[in-house]
């Protein structure tokens, strides 16, 4: 069961990371790719890392790590998918200055004190360690445990005690406001299947079109991605 359940992870993390573009959440992931995957091919300049995956069940953006891996370890509140330690991660198991790198993907809109969150990340870090965050600012309720959306001054509020703060919007406001209406089409159960087909692709390509312009207003931005220095 143990062998099914890291396969089913494993598939999980390549469709997040290379996502089809039946996905709803197409456009967000593959800027998300992107952007992480321009700031961790300079991760080989630190040396062999030890990683901190927190939420990390899938893991879709370690293969992104540029650079030889000393540790890789997944912290997450349940045990499943990939995850090698259970904890909550306002209360890390670590001692403060183990990880050179941290990864924290979609994991802040969960727990009930997030800045106690990112305060035990900061304690687990080394010096001139790097993090790496994405955080919801527009996207439906999940479930009841979903609770939290950051827009840029939260993020920074979040972040105050790094040294040098980089937040980037993954989407525009017309990509994004087209991504929310691909993830509706998708939660409609039973017409989720034709959506999958008919009308998701032809939104996220006239989303891709939007953003291949190069001209996009923010204010509406569906999520951002962080990039924090200690």
């Amino acid at each position: 069961m143990a062998g099914n359940e890291r396969r089913k992870a494993e598939r999980a993390a390549a469709s997040r990371l290379y996502p089809s573009i039946t996905h709803p959440s197409w456009l967000i992931l593959r800027a998300r790719r992107k952007i992480f995957g321009k700031w961790l091919a300079g991760a080989a300049a630190r040396g062999a890392l030890r990683v901190l995956d927190v939420g990390g069940k899938e893991q879709p953006y370690r293969p992104l790590i540029a650079g030889p891996v000393a540790q890789y370890l997944s912290v997450d509140i349940q045990h499943a998918g990939l995850v090698d330690c259970v904890a909550d991660a306002a209360h890390l198991p670590f001692e403060d200055g183990s990880f050179d790198l941290v990864i924290c993907a979609q994991v802040l809109e969960y727990p009930p004190n997030p800045y106690r969150v990112i305060s035990e990340i900061h304690r687990v870090m080394k010096p001139d360690a790097v993090l790496l965050l994405s955080v919801p600012a527009l996207f439906p309720q999940e479930h009841d445990g979903d609770r939290w959306r950051f827009l840029p001054g939260a993020i920074s509020d979040l972040t105050q005690d790094f040294r040098s703060v980089e937040i980037v919007p993954e989407l525009g406001s017309a990509a994004s406001l087209l991504r929310t209406i691909a993830v509706w089409l998708w939660r409609i159960s039973w017409f989720k299947p034709i959506a999958m087909v008919s009308l998701i692709p032809p939104i996220n390509l006239m989303g891709f079109l939007m953003e291949s312009t190069g001209q996009r207003n923010t204010a509406f931005c569906a999520n951002y991605s962080v990039r924090a220095v200690k």
